[in-house]
């Protein structure tokens, strides 16, 4: 279905820009929040999205991955190639493995990139603030983009710094994250969380559940698609 496309599209792109390794440093009473990779690094999560359909009584199970491989490090800047693992409905394949190069600052901005203006890179671009911040503060990224097997998505994203909490012994940071995109007749509304390890500076995991309609009907309606999409770390070269 397109809006299950869509699902996987529109989630990416937050997955895509919280997986960094980000720095989180305690700066008096605030935090402060910048990209810290390593050389060689290499990170693989798995990509799930469990999707429901009411209107055709349906539901469907798609699961992807992601690899982040960390080229080169330079002066704060850092070459990264991300992979986007084929998305699998059981054993049937929806979508091709989708590829991007780029360069991205401390603060997570897309410097360069191999793909042409306004695609997958552009929904990359989550800019972490410029200065320390306290719980509560919030940001905003606004894009237009997408992988070509998903489509163009235009979205705005508002991110909440909740603060940092320990979770199965890990320490992390908490990330709210409220999303709405379109594409054509569809629309996309999205929330959930995502952390991020204190200690070392890597991505732990996000969840999103998200909901897809028809553009001409009301939020509620039975054709729309909701899901649950979590993005799980496997393992680490470092």
């Amino acid at each position: 279905m397109k809006q299950i496309k869509l699902l996987i599209g529109t989630t990416l792109c937050v997955a895509l820009a919280a997986s960094g390794g980000s720095q989180v440093t305690k700066s008096g009473k605030n935090y402060l929040v910048r990209l810290k990779y390593q050389t060689g690094q290499k990170i693989t999560y798995d990509l799930i999205t469990e999707a429901r359909y009411p209107g055709l009584g349906g539901s469907a199970k798609v699961t992807s991955g992601l690899v982040v491989d960390v080229k080169s490090v330079s002066k704060e800047k850092y070459n990264v190639v991300f992979t986007v693992l084929p998305a699998m409905v059981g054993k049937e394949q929806r979508t091709k493995k989708a590829t991007v190069n780029a360069t991205v600052d401390s603060r997570n901005r897309i410097i360069k990139s191999s793909a042409k203006e306004g695609s997958a890179p552009d929904m990359l671009d989550l800019a972490y603030p410029d200065k320390p911040i306290a719980p509560g503060f919030t940001w905003e990224t606004a894009s237009i983009g997408g992988f070509k097997d998903f489509g163009n998505v235009t979205a705005r994203t508002t991110y909440k710094f909740v603060g940092v909490k320990t979770v199965n012994g890990v320490s992390v940071a908490e990330i709210s994250v409220s999303q709405v995109g379109t594409q054509q007749s569809t629309i996309v509304t999205g929330k959930g969380t995502i952390l991020l390890r204190t200690a070392d500076g890597s991505f732990e995991s996000s969840t999103m559940n998200v909901t897809a309609r028809p553009a001409d009907q009301p939020a509620g309606t039975n054709n729309a698609v909701r899901a649950t999409v979590s993005l799980i770390r496997k393992k680490s070269s470092k």
